[in-house]
């Protein structure tokens, strides 16, 4: 549960980005490299945990041990899902454990995760493709102001210009950035 205790983000988007920074490995490259086994036991464990927390000592009420295997067997073999990894989970099981997904009323079903992972899946490909339009957005941006006129400006100007230009947005983007964490910071307390 190392992970757990790094990734502390409350956004899709943090997730991704800890993913790409950290070189995550996802479920689909695991199962290459470890087996279907040990993405089954991951999960499993998960599930476990969280089964652990809402019912503790109440085994009457709990998933059983069957069901929480059956329900790791379906988020592993599913296809869609071989692209998250363990961040990802993470991120799904602390919004369900804080209530993100709606109260359980001591209700935790096979079906309940699953339904998690599905509506977790559909708002990370949208963020996904949201960063890669914001990407795409900035890049013709970048283009767009890079001086042309070469009968005014010569090339070396034009490379200093972008340079300027390149190092002027990263300053916008780290300020941008400081103050959002300050936000965060300040909402924490």
């Amino acid at each position: 549960m190392v992970v757990n205790k790094i990734v502390r983000t409350n956004s899709i988007s943090g997730v991704l980005t800890f993913a790409k920074e950290n070189n995550l490995k996802t479920f689909g490259m695991i199962k290459k490299d470890k087996g279907i086994n040990f993405v089954k036991s991951t999960i499993s464990i998960w599930i476990a945990g969280l089964n652990e927390f809402i019912y503790g000592n109440d085994r009457d009420k709990a998933l059983t041990e069957f069901q929480i295997e059956n329900t790791a067997d379906i988020l592993s073999e599913r296809f869609e899902f071989s692209n998250i990894n363990i961040a990802d989970l993470s991120f799904v099981f602390k919004k369900a454990y804080a209530g993100g997904y709606g109260k359980l009323y001591g209700r935790l079903r096979p079906d309940i995760i699953i339904n998690w992972f599905i509506e977790y899946f559909n708002e990370r490909c949208n963020t996904a493709a949201q960063i890669s339009d914001n990407q795409h957005f900035k890049s013709k941006n970048f283009f767009r102001d890079v001086p042309r006129d070469t009968e005014k400006s010569d090339f070396r100007n034009s490379i200093r210009e972008a340079k300027s230009f390149l190092r002027r947005n990263k300053e916008r983007s780290e300020a941008k950035e400081r103050v959002r964490i300050a936000k965060e910071n300040f909402n924490k307390k």
